[in-house]
């Protein structure tokens, strides 16, 4: 159901707390200072609904701290660093015009609500859930960002999450720790003495020799996690592990991850 409501009349703001007398969940993505400004902030309608979870999936931070910075995805692609990864790996000038900040961001409300919902039910008291675009970027920058915090050189984080061309497609390896490395210097036969800021170059070299396929049993066997990358999206709903995730009839259909019993 949708019920169109004027935010900005006495009436509407008024309508709207009668609705949120008997809701779960308030969630909304205002600009910063709007729910303060239309009376309906948290503090407002936790009067109306003490039990309530006050959700707020915004650009930066809470919606009470207004921001100079509008909070949009491509922005935030920018301002994070996300836009300079997407160009590093794709040898573009620029992040995605594809929402990916707005997509990840809405997951991760998601789960904040559902997290609430889970701590109400245990301590039967509302609380309170903030997301952001910039908090979703910081999970898909998580690896720059420890290296940061710890004074790393960007520049060595040698082979991490990298893709790389094999004889017949593409392999991901992922192999972000010093053991996982000395195992692909061993796998590859190279000496022992390989300095790891020349493992990468040689990897991509050492691949083309084999199939994806081939080198991924080689792989699985001595424990680097790799998988072969799947490129034409008409082939995903045949893989072993996205066919239990999706439906296939006249077109393929993601299913739901929820269940609830």
């Amino acid at each position: 159901m949708v019920i169109e409501i004027d935010l900005k009349s006495s009436v509407g703001q008024s309508q709207l707390k009668e609705l949120v007398r008997e809701a779960d969940v308030f969630l909304h993505n205002w600009a910063p200072g709007k729910a303060a400004e239309f009376e309906l902030d948290k503090g407002d309608l936790l009067q109306v609904q003490p039990a309530l979870i006050y959700a707020y999936a915004g650009g930066w931070s809470s919606d009470s701290n207004a921001s100079s910075l509008i909070g949009t995805d491509f922005i935030a692609q920018a301002w994070t660093g996300v836009a300079n990864q997407i160009a590093e790996v794709s040898g573009t000038r620029g992040g995605t015009l594809f929402t990916a900040l707005d997509v990840l961001g809405g997951a991760v409300a998601a789960q904040g609500v559902a997290a609430a919902l889970f701590g109400r039910f245990v301590t039967n008291t509302g609380g309170s859930v903030y997301t952001s675009l910039a908090g979703a970027a910081s999970l898909l920058c998580a690896d720059e960002l420890e290296m940061a915090i710890r004074g790393e050189d960007l520049s060595s984080n040698i082979v991490a999450n990298c893709v790389f061309p094999t004889a017949d497609g593409l392999l991901a390896v992922d192999c972000n720790c010093a053991q996982i490395q000395v195992q692909l210097i061993e796998v590859l036969g190279l000496p022992l003495s390989t300095d790891f800021n020349e493992l990468a170059p040689q990897l991509a070299r050492a691949l083309l020799a084999k199939r994806a396929e081939d080198w991924l049993v080689i792989f699985e066997g001595v424990g680097i996690p790799a998988t072969v990358v799947v490129e034409n999206l008409a082939h995903l709903p045949l893989t072993a592990l996205a066919s239990r995730s999706m439906t296939v009839g006249a077109y393929a259909q993601v299913n739901s991850p929820w269940n609830f019993t």
